[in-house]
């Protein structure tokens, strides 16, 4: 019998089949007996198989085979795809990995790789070898490979917002520093836009910076800087300068502050206020005009630091004119120069404007510049100034002097309105001129001896050198009057106002001036000899070299009043108070 070699398919070994056979002259075949079974699973190694086979004559023939079972077959190994990792520092990356190896006769069987699990691997690719021997000394090999690759991008470290206040107009340079670190380079370069140093103009700019690594993995960041203008330095109103009308609509101010070097500043609180003139402000700038025609100011405050704009308020249209004087009375020889004042209707003077005159009714006529003329009859006169459509009047009384020339004294005119008429050397002694209205009327030089002229208005009336000796003044205003060299001895002054009057050298000698009012007069070089003064108000009088010889000064006010010149004991018992004892 031929020996049977077999491989092993698993750790018994393998199963073998065979067959045996018998040949006999007479039988022909005869059956045979093996001790080891065809089909049966031989171990690992040689087995030897009997066999035996009996004709039936009962002759017996034996034979014999070995059954040798061997391990030929490699272990299986089983090894990673192709691994890619990313880089961890500059000598690339750990990586594990893991290969295994099976056996049909050891089950397992260990696998050796090189480089080994776990080792460092170089940026790139590597190729990994392993292999793998059974127990039987049977060898199996593979390789893989393993890629470590740098995908990662360096990490940028930038400032942080970044706050600069202004050098100049054009903002203020600004230096940084700005760096990138790689897990692979280490560092890397990094370039930004605008570079540290730039001049950063004022409000807030993105600095956009990048860097790249050796293998081109970029990254890109931003940080921003924002220049302030510096404190505030100025202050500026706009529009600088306005002119509106009394109560018309309100004007709306802005106002900047700037810096040192004109930035502008924004998000400040300004005050705003009137300081001077009149008209109101918000706090929002919104000017209201007032009703007075003035200039007024206002000012916008940041801080300690203001700026001021003026606005012209002109008057409105013209509601009103007033003519002055509103009634005189004239002779036929005297003009009168009338003035004429338009207003708004708040009362503010307009200047300007060209007003008409015209005489409405009456006599006389009138010029363009408002000097009137009287006719040559006697009566009452209405002239009127106009401006546009809007006019004001005065009433002219017309009076003939030649009424008082021809009375040559003694006459009767008591309560007549002479005023403003020229009576200059008049003689008017002994004539009735109680209460009569003489103001601004001429005077000088006339003869009023006499006359009784108690409680007239002989206001700023012209009477240097006039005659009054034994006139009645009592109680008469003589306020403004002219009294330079006037006679007034003997003439009864009592209580009557003689206020800023001029009485240089006037003669008051014996002439009753109980509680008249002197105040403010000129009585230098007057003869005040034997005058009655008690009571009498001289304050801030001038009384300079009068004579006072027997004076009456009992409880006169002499406050304020000069007196050089005059005998102390003139005055005594005055000098030291304002009211004489």
């Amino acid at each position: 019998m031929t020996n049977i070699n077999a491989k092993a398919t698993g750790p018994s070994g393998a199963p073998v089949t065979f067959s045996a056979t018998a040949t006999d002259i007479v039988d022909g075949t005869d059956p045979v007996t093996c001790d080891h079974n065809s089909g049966d699973t031989y171990p690992l190694g040689s087995t030897t198989v009997s066999c035996s086979s009996t004709d039936h004559a009962g002759n017996t023939s034996h034979a014999s085979f070995t059954i040798t079972v061997a391990e030929t077959t490699a272990p299986s190994i089983t090894l990673p795809g192709t691994i890619t990792q990313e880089a961890t520092g500059p000598s690339g990356a750990p990586v594990t990995f893991s290969a295994t190896a099976t056996d049909i006769v050891d089950g397992t069987d260990p696998v050796t790789c090189t480089p080994a699990s776990g080792s460092t691997f170089a940026l790139g690719s590597t190729t990994v070898n392993c292999s793998s021997t059974d127990a039987h000394g049977n060898t199996a090999s593979g390789s893989f490979h393993i890629t470590v690759q740098d995908t990662t991008a360096p990490v940028l470290a930038l400032p942080t917002p970044i706050t600069a206040t202004a050098t100049s107009t054009a903002g203020a340079p600004v230096t940084f520093s700005a760096t990138a670190t790689d897990i692979v380079d280490g560092t890397d370069p990094v370039t930004c836009t605008p570079a540290s140093g730039s001049t950063f103009a004022l409000g807030t700019a993105t600095v956009t910076c990048t860097t790249s690594d050796l293998h081109s993995n970029t990254s890109t960041g931003s940080f921003t800087v924002t220049v302030n203008p510096g404190p505030v330095s100025t202050v500026k109103i706009s529009p600088p300068t306005a002119t509106t009308i009394v109560g018309s609509t309100p004007i709306q101010f802005t106002a900047t502050s700037q810096d040192q070097f004109g930035n502008i500043r924004t998000g400040d609180t300004l005050t705003w206020s009137v300081v001077s003139g009149g008209g109101s402000i918000s706090s929002t700038g919104l000017y209201t005009p007032g009703t007075t025609a003035d200039t007024a100011t206002i000012t916008a405050t940041d801080g300690s630091v203001s700026g001021t704009a003026t606005i012209t308020l002109n008057p409105g249209q013209v509601t009103s004119v007033t003519v002055s004087p509103s009634t005189v009375t004239l002779t036929s020889t005297q003009t009168q120069q009338f003035t004429a004042t338009s207003q708004d209707q708040f009362g503010n003077i307009r200047t300007g404007d060209t007003l008409t005159w015209s005489v409405v009714s009456g006599g006389g006529s009138i010029s363009s510049t408002g000097l009137y003329t009287p006719g040559t009859t006697a009566g009452t006169t209405v002239i009127a100034a106009t401006d546009n459509s809007i006019s004001g009047s005065a009433i002219v009384t017309a009076n003939n002097p030649n009424t008082i020339v021809q009375n040559q004294g003694g006459a009767n005119l008591k309560g007549d309105n002479l005023q403003f008429l020229n009576l200059s050397n008049f003689n008017l002694s002994g004539d009735n001129l109680k209460g009569v209205t003489l103001q601004g009327s001429d005077l000088q030089g006339a003869n009023l001896s006499g006359a009784n002229l108690a409680g007239a208005n002989l206001q700023n009336v012209n009477l240097a050198g006039a005659n009054l000796s034994g006139a009645n003044l009592q109680g008469v205003n003589l306020s403004g009057a002219n009294l330079q060299g006037a006679n007034l001895k003997g003439a009864n002054l009592q209580g009557t106002n003689l206020q800023n009057d001029n009485l240089l050298g006037a003669d008051l000698q014996g002439n009753n001036l109980q509680g008249a009012n002197l105040s403010g007069a000129n009585l230098q070089n007057a003869n005040l000899s034997g005058a009655n003064l008690q009571g009498a108000n001289l304050q801030n009088a001038n009384i300079s070299g009068a004579n006072l010889t027997g004076a009456n000064v009992h409880k006169a006010n002499l406050q304020g009043t000069i007196t050089s010149g005059i005998t102390p004991s003139t005055l005594s018992g005055c000098l030291n108070n304002s009211v004489c004892q």
